[in-house]
């Protein structure tokens, strides 16, 4: 081979390993961003979930706050309506022996 031929068959051997080394490269460098996504995919599922439940937790012991708490006041409306149906019975009770020192009162 002329030596001209020889420059050029070497150069482009050389062109082919470098080529070769570039997408070598490239296709580590889609790889390690595929891993990258794929992490990233994982970690975002994972932390929806834990948050998800981190919520469902919270809202369980709200609501249950919210039921204690409508149990407490239907309690205190209760006490509070026997309070006053007592009340009532001492007013009752508070007019009839008024009525009935008055009728005393009057049989003088």
């Amino acid at each position: 081979l002329p030596i001209s031929e020889n420059k050029r068959y070497n150069q482009e051997k050389k062109d082919r390993i470098d080529l070769i080394k570039q997408l070598k490269a490239k296709l580590r460098e889609i790889e390690e961003e595929e891993n990258r996504k794929s992490f990233l995919k994982q970690e975002t599922e994972s932390l929806v979930s834990q948050l998800t439940k981190e919520y469902r937790v919270k809202f369980d012991d709200e609501m249950t706050r919210f039921q204690q708490r409508e149990r407490d006041l239907q309690t205190t409306a209760r006490h509070a309506t026997r309070r006053a149906e007592k009340a009532e019975i001492h007013v009752l009770e508070f007019q009839r022996e008024k009525v009935v020192r008055y009728l005393e009162y009057n049989k003088r």
